[in-house]
């Protein structure tokens, strides 16, 4: 795994554990990161974006619903 991508997956991890974190960008070091979860429907997932609102820079992660039996 690169490490650009490392990043972003431990950026993922923490808003996991603390919703409403405040996170500076991986890339930029400075703009704070968004995160904005989509419900997929009929494909039982949900992707999260994670995004920096001053770079611009982004990361979408899929997993499966909570909601999936």
């Amino acid at each position: 795994m690169n490490e650009k991508w490392k990043s972003w997956m431990e950026v993922a991890q923490v808003l996991h554990e603390t919703p409403g974190a405040e996170i500076c960008c991986p890339e930029c070091k400075v703009g704070m990161l968004e995160f904005k979860d989509e419900l997929i429907r009929g494909l039982d997932k949900v992707d999260g974006y994670i995004f920096c609102n001053g770079c611009g820079a982004y990361a979408v992660l899929s997993r499966v619903s909570k909601n999936n039996p």
